[in-house]
């Protein structure tokens, strides 16, 4: 089960593995914005499932700067730059990063246009989405909260390509997070009173 609680858990991740991770995370990524070997691209997907707490388009370029600095970040922590940081986030970083590729790959296969779809079969991609983005979410907080307890070397490289992005990837994760459960809540009627503008406000941090 890739629940939030039993999420691989990583405290020794090496240099290669967090490297490795990093590619990976960028060509899912490529692939599903690009749309190549035929999958649909995120803003496909997300057009045919509109909720009342999406941002507009344009607001999900801040993907692009958070991977950016989450690369700059992992050369300075595989590269041995950084020891203390590199022993608090790897682990945080290598598993957020396997939940939103997760997250991605069953996002991608929701049936467009949703109106031909059942129900379940909605939720059967629209389910495990909401986990996996959920588990990331998680994982990516407690790298955020291990560097606040941590409390390594200040330096302003690490601050700003370490700290800086773990905690901006959280945020928006969590954002993210709301999201996935508005949709959920769509498709079950005894949850979509909490898919309305006013409940679902609060799950991705609107006052």
């Amino acid at each position: 089960c890739l629940c939030p609680a039993s999420f691989p858990t990583m405290t020794d991740v090496s240099p290669t593995v967090l490297a490795a991770s990093y590619a990976g995370l960028v060509a899912v990524n490529v692939v599903y914005g690009r749309g190549l070997f035929g999958v649909r691209t995120n803003a496909e997907v997300s057009a045919a499932y509109p909720t009342d707490v999406t941002p507009s388009g344009a607001t999900f370029a801040i993907w692009g700067p958070i991977f950016l600095l989450e690369g700059a970040g992992t050369a300075v922590l595989a590269s041995g730059g950084d020891a203390s940081r590199m022993a608090l986030v790897a682990g945080p970083w290598v598993t957020t990063w396997l939940g939103e590729c997760l997250w991605q790959a069953v996002f991608g296969v929701l049936p467009v246009p949703q109106g031909g779809a059942t129900a379940g079969r909605k939720l059967a991609s629209l389910a495990p989405a909401a986990l996996f983005v959920g588990a990331a979410h998680v994982k990516m907080l407690g790298g955020a909260l291990a560097l606040v307890g941590g409390a390594p070397a200040y330096g302003l490289v690490g601050a700003a390509v370490v700290d800086f992005p773990t905690g901006l990837n959280a945020g928006w994760l969590a954002a993210a997070s709301g999201i996935a459960f508005t949709l959920v809540a769509q498709q079950v009627p005894p949850l979509q009173p909490l898919a309305t503008p006013e409940a679902g406000a609060p799950l991705v941090g609107a006052p």
